[in-house]
């Protein structure tokens, strides 16, 4: 297991090796977000993108509560 980080947001991953993909999840979050790749850039890359979308949909919440 590995772990990763980004903007505040931790990550832990590993590489399936009957997939021939890294798999990971977000930590600490309400639900659950995964992530993958097949390469670590890749898998780096999907993780950032899940990160934005997270945070899109918080501020989308936001402003619909207020």
């Amino acid at each position: 297991m590995k772990y990763i980080q980004y903007n505040g947001y931790i990550g832990k991953y590993s590489y399936i090796e009957e997939d021939k993909e890294f798999y990971g999840n977000i930590l600490g979050v309400d639900c659950v977000i995964g992530f993958c790749g097949e390469t670590e850039e890749e898998l780096f890359q999907d993780f950032k993108n899940a990160i934005q979308d997270y945070e899109e949909d918080l501020q989308t919440k936001e402003t619909l509560i207020h």
